[in-house]
């Protein structure tokens, strides 16, 4: 375990980088930089460094695959060659005054990404050595390097266990960081791919990462490698209401509940319907207006032909979830107050939209716009003056305020009360979201970051999610360094 290859007079200069540590991590902007990621081993650019700053960047986080350091698959075989790679890019960053941050974004016998490992970090103990070694040798090659510009990012969204066995699986590796450096700044990730803070942590005295991935039906829509985005419904923001397109079933009774359509005044005489996407098995289709059946629906799913578009078989669940994108409607009578649509018997279903039909006037669309499994929509009211509302914005619209309490409220009071920095690790919303849903979706979360006092990381720099070659169709974008900038995006990130 050699002494890193960082040159003396670079180790030597000053930077302008702020004082960081576990208890109060800086406000850092910045963005992950992939050069080392999941299988791939290319040198870091200075140039790349060097333009991040001058934009008015200070952080970058290396999210890095262990396989590009080590050898012939042995864990404690290491390659001087790569780790020299990566020496020069902890250089970069104390030469530009850009704060860098190494993760292991895939350790030994953990990653969230393919391949998975053989092993499994969390619970085998010779995966938790060999992650403790591997960190020991980044401690001991970086040792009096300040903590002001380099950060050790423990390892890639831990998902699947609880904060005991992921505490246990990585002590080690802290005690080895600390043995050899005892001022060295380290950074866990939380539970659940960065959602939930983990208390098990804090005797350790680490800082904590989060996601900002939210909501994830829009930063993720039609995202390939994320199962079922190519059927979320289409992104709005912001929102005044918040309509999740699962129904399900008495098979899934714990879940079971319907969709819930109120008016204030009472509907005129009208046509109601239901825009259904997916149906898992079997579903009963039911509409009700105040509290009375006046629509029934019995469906099976199978091969072959019937009412849907596509009939699809589940092999992992020996089923079929057919895709059928049609509607379900029926006559409401004057009056009514309440309307209910709901799965009486049956699986699940998936919906992207309600549609209420006044006769003789514009329609009422209600756009699903989430997507999350085992949530249930709260009721949604048509008011007076035609605004439609759910509880849980309490007649408000969604904007930073909504983002903060509906996701960073439980980071921001676990950071206040057990006085543990926190940042966001990764963040951005990929490029199959409209570029202008995107600007407004991230200028409310760069609201909710600044009024947290939280520094950032954007997934990424050069890609789907990041300002330069993100391969938008609907992006004017600038030349800058050879290189095709969202400027727009650019600019607003550096407004907050």
């Amino acid at each position: 375990m050699s002494k890193h290859t960082i040159p003396d007079e670079i180790l030597s200069m000053e930077t302008s980088l702020p004082k960081a540590s576990y208890d109060n991590l800086p406000q850092w902007k910045g963005f992950n930089l992939l050069n080392k990621f999941n299988g791939r081993n290319d040198p870091f650019d200075e140039k790349v460094f060097e333009y991040i700053s001058r934009m008015g960047y200070n952080f970058v986080r290396l999210p890095m695959d262990y396989r590009m350091w080590t050898r012939d698959g042995d864990w404690y075989k290491i390659d001087e060659a790569t780790i020299a790679e990566i020496d020069r890019a902890v250089g970069y960053g104390i030469r530009h005054s850009i704060h860098v941050d190494l993760n292991f974004h895939r350790a030994p016998g953990y990653t969230v990404a393919t391949p998975p490992e053989k092993t499994n970090l969390l619970t085998d103990s010779e995966a938790q050595q060999a992650f403790a070694f591997q960190w020991r040798m980044f401690a001991r090659r970086y040792k009096g390097i300040s903590s002001d510009v380099l950060s050790f990012n423990l390892v890639n969204e831990p998902a699947g266990v609880n904060g005991k066995t992921y505490a246990n699986a990585v002590t080690p590796a802290v005690n080895a960081i600390h043995e050899e450096d005892p001022d060295r700044l380290i950074i866990a990730d939380g539970l659940e791919y960065g959602r939930i803070p983990v208390p098990e942590l804090v005797p350790l005295k680490v800082a904590q990462s989060f996601r900002g991935y939210e909501p994830f039906r829009i930063t993720h829509y039609k995202a390939g490698w994320v199962n079922g985005a190519d059927m979320f419904p289409e992104p709005q923001w912001p929102a005044m209401y918040e309509m999740n397109g699962y129904l399900y079933g008495n098979s899934k009774k714990e879940l079971q509940s319907p969709l819930i359509i109120k008016s204030e005044d009472g509907f005129p005489a009208c046509e109601a319907g239901i825009f259904v996407n997916v149906i898992s098995m079997n579903a009963e289709i039911v509409i009700y207006a105040d509290g009375r059946e006046v629509y029934n629906k019995k469906i099976v799913c199978s091969d072959g032909e019937g009412e849907w578009e596509r009939a699809v078989f589940r092999q992992e669940w020996n089923t079929y979830q057919n895709i059928f994108n049609r509607e379900y409607k029926v006559k409401i009578p004057a009056g009514t107050k309440n309307l209910e649509f709901a799965v009486k018997e049956g699986d699940w279903l998936t919906f992207s939209e309600v549609c209420i039909r006044p006769e003789g006037r514009e329609p009422i669309i209600l756009k699903a716009n989430s997507a999350e499994w085992g949530k249930r929509s709260d009721p949604l009211t048509i008011r007076s003056d035609g605004v439609i509302v759910s509880s849980g914005f309490d007649g408000g619209m969604a904007g930073s305020d909504w983002l903060i309490s509906k996701y960073m409220n439980d980071w921001k009071e676990f950071s206040e009360q057990n006085g543990i920095g926190i940042m966001i690790g990764e963040w951005g919303v990929h490029n199959q979201t409209p570029h202008d849903v995107t600007l407004r979706l991230m200028e409310d979360m760069l609201k909710a970051f600044r009024k947290l006092n939280m520094g950032w990381a954007l997934w990424n720099l050069d890609g789907s999610f990041g300002i330069i070659n993100s391969g938008r169709k609907d992006v004017q974008y600038v030349e800058f360094e050879g290189q095709k900038l969202d400027k727009i995006m650019s600019d607003l990130l550096l407004i907050y």
